[in-house]
């Protein structure tokens, strides 16, 4: 829960991940609440999530549009896509609701249509979700804690909530865009074995914008998040953690996708309780995205250090970032996971501080999106199955198996708490 005082105005809100069988399509339910500001207007900017909003008290009244061609209007609840600018909402100094954010698949299970379904358009949430809509409004409005409507949200999404998939090509694509590491499409279409052109038209159709949007949306996202909450950072500092050449790169994205500069952004908007479901949790992700460096690194040991790189690469899907040492020997090694963070491996070493450890031991949990497509490449690859795919109690997918070496690899949907 955060709470700002001040003699004319009062803001408040809580931010809360889903229940755990609702992570994979739901981000975090945000409530807001702001009481007693000065009339005017905020920007919904464009984020690479879809965006549903629940207003508790008066209706949203969105004064222009993301979508040109839709006209003005004023939503009790609202569902939109994704969108490459933003939307001006009109308020007379208090807001109240609930703002989720849903990935692609969400859209799919939760709404019953593709993320192309609705592009850039604001649609009533009782188009997609029938009563169920009607009964959320209903119900959050008589509670008055935000533990208790979250509870809500968990019940009625969970209840609702039908078995959905999207093409695993595109789904590892959208992955690797939305990673943060600058994914060139041509080297994205080449991991998922598509052309260029292909990739280009498959995701246009499923997600409703290009690869290359979603690049920028999501490194777009990730500065508008820390320049929100780090109030300290300065615009060169934001626009190199998030992957922009230079601050001018990061000034020209922002007019392009937002209508106006970052610094004028900064200064003019008064609150900004739409578009980031991360808000209440921001300043300690901020804290690690600022340093741009991976603080907890695995190592392990291999017999054959360059055999067990390009196992890893081919079974698992690292990204081999730097390896040193001649012939046969590797001194040290970094692997990337595309989700983030990484593995640092080497050759037995007598001088290493882990000389005792016997090479092939250890055993490493990643983050995965789709761990039925990994484990058919993973056995593919010669990996040996320990633990079948299967449905935990806690709401993960995974499975577990060992590389050529012996190392234990056990991957799951359960991204911790």
């Amino acid at each position: 829960m955060s709470v700002v005082d001040s003699d004319t105005a009062m803001s408040s809100g809580a931010f809360r991940r889903p229940a755990a069988p609702l992570r994979a399509l739901v981000t975090g339910y945000d409530g807001y609440l702001l009481a007693g500001f000065e009339p005017g207007i905020h920007l919904g900017l464009p984020s690479p999530s879809l965006t549903v909003v629940l207003t508790i008290d008066e209706p949203l009244d969105i004064a222009a549009q993301a979508e040109p061609e839709q006209a003005p209007g004023r939503y009790d609840t609202l569902a939109s896509g994704i969108a490459t600018s933003p939307v001006t909402i009109r308020h007379d100094g208090n807001q109240h609701g609930v703002q989720l954010a849903l990935s692609p698949l969400g859209a799919r299970a939760l709404l019953g249509v593709p993320t192309a379904a609705l592009g850039a358009w604001v649609v009533g949430l009782d188009e997609l979700l029938g009563p169920d809509a009607g009964e959320l409004t209903e119900r959050l409005s008589l509670e008055s804690g935000w533990d208790e409507r979250f509870a809500i949200l968990d019940e009625v999404l969970t209840r609702r909530a039908a078995p959905a998939e999207i093409d695993p090509h595109l789904d590892r694509a959208w992955s690797l865009l939305v990673a943060g590491g600058g994914a060139r499409v041509a080297d994205v279409a080449h991991d998922v074995g598509w052309s260029r052109r292909h990739l280009v038209n498959k995701f246009v159709a499923e997600y409703g914008v290009t690869p290359k949007d979603v690049v920028r949306l999501s490194r777009f996202h990730r500065s508008h998040r820390m320049l929100k909450s780090a109030a300290g950072a300065t615009l060169a500092d934001v626009s190199a953690v998030c992957g922009y050449y230079d601050q001018a790169h990061m000034a020209r994205d922002w007019r392009d996708l937002a209508g106006v500069a970052p610094s004028r952004w900064r200064e003019s908007d008064p609150f900004s309780f739409v578009q980031d479901p991360a808000a209440a949790t921001e300043q300690s992700e901020v804290m690690t995205t600022s340093t741009n460096t991976t603080c907890v690194w695995p190592t392990l040991v291999y017999r054959d250090a360059r055999a067990a790189i390009r196992f890893l690469v081919d079974a698992f899907g690292f990204d081999e970032k730097a390896v040193y040492g001649e012939g046969d020997r590797v001194d040290h090694a970094e692997l990337g996971w595309p989700k983030g963070g990484g593995i640092m491996l080497g050759s037995p070493s007598e001088d290493s501080v882990i000389s005792d450890l016997p090479p092939g031991t250890g055993s490493v949990y990643l983050v995965v999106d789709d761990p039925d497509v990994l484990h058919e490449r993973a056995v593919a690859a010669g990996a040996t199955i320990v633990r079948g795919l299967r449905d935990e109690d806690y709401g993960s997918r995974g499975f577990t198996c060992r590389d050529p070496e012996g190392v234990f690899w056990s991957f799951g949907t359960y991204t911790g708490q």
